[in-house]
């Protein structure tokens, strides 16, 4: 889904129709904090049994990936400057699709931390901060 997002994106900025300017998704993807409370209400919720805990697993299972999605970008966003960066990508995703679902803790992980502490937006102010010896 986020490969087809994307290329729609793409699409309609190369016809010129798109409205408003081309984000950069690996630097403005983010999801709200309360999600984070969102996610342990669901978590809470599988202690249960019957439909209550598929309900849960379910609902707690899109909110962790939508969490990965945001903690991929903030690899992609991070990565960026680094020169060793194509191929750090590709051995990621490599993993990702051979281990599915188990290595997408650590960017779930990752967007969690997100929410509450911004780390792209950290590393965009390291960037920008004017150095004193110019």
């Amino acid at each position: 889904l986020g490969i087809n997002l994307w290329l729609a994106g793409r699409i309609v900025q190369i016809s010129q129709l798109l409205q408003r300017p081309w984000e950069d998704l690996p630097e403005a993807l983010a999801l709200p904090s309360n999600m984070s409370g969102l996610a342990l209400l669901f978590l809470l919720g599988l202690l249960n049994d019957g439909p209550i805990r598929i309900l849960s697993s379910s609902a707690l299972a899109a909110i962790l990936t939508a969490y990965a999605l945001v903690g991929m970008g903030i690899i992609h966003a991070v990565t960026r400057s680094m020169s060793g960066r194509s191929t750090l990508l590709t051995l990621l995703y490599l993993i990702v699709i051979m281990l599915m679902p188990w290595p997408l803790i650590l960017p779930a992980a990752l967007g969690m931390i997100d929410s509450f502490y911004p780390l792209r937006r950290r590393k965009v102010a390291l960037a920008t901060t004017p150095n004193p010896e110019d």
